[in-house]
């Protein structure tokens, strides 16, 4: 089988594979960031930090302690951005991330605030953020270029119609 992932320089360290930031996770589903965030180091970030309601930390930290945890203000849900986004190379949001009202408008916040500070990270919307996206159309228009989506069959139609 190929190794679809190379050998590091043994010359390197983390702060050489990229810092990714990862915001998942809501009251009952810290399972979805758990998973994502191994996913992450997994593929070979080099530093996670993952953006979670304070009731996930516990949890995150319990079970994927080499991720840097950033809590939100809120006990329960995404309603606030991290400090500092430029210092990430790639945002993904969107696992176990709920649709909530606050979240949705935290949502748009960062997709604007990645616009009007000219951020270049590599962006992936995945699940309820696509969830979200799908129901707020105009904000499409402030995806840029390196934004990836990851819907399944449902979440494309609800998205793009039907194919």
């Amino acid at each position: 089988m190929k190794n679809y992932i190379n050998d590091r320089d043994p010359e390197t360290h983390k702060g050489h594979y990229g810092h990714a930031l990862l915001i998942a996770g809501s009251r009952g589903k810290m399972g979805a960031a758990v998973l994502a965030s191994k996913a992450c180091l997994r593929a070979g970030a080099g530093l996670l930090t993952t953006h979670i309601p304070q009731c996930g930390l516990d949890i995150l930290q319990t079970a994927v302690p080499e991720a840097m945890a950033d809590t939100d203000i809120n006990p329960h849900h995404f309603t606030q951005l991290p400090q500092h986004l430029e210092r990430f190379n790639a945002i993904a949001i969107g696992p176990g991330l709920g649709t909530d009202p606050s979240s949705a408008d935290a949502l748009k916040t960062l997709l604007s605030t990645i616009q009007t500070q000219n951020l270049t990270p590599k962006l992936i919307l995945d699940a309820d953020a696509l969830n979200i996206l799908a129901k707020n159309p105009k904000w499409m228009k402030l995806l840029h270029a390196n934004t990836i989506l990851t819907p399944h069959a449902g979440e494309y139609e609800r998205l793009f119609g039907a194919f």
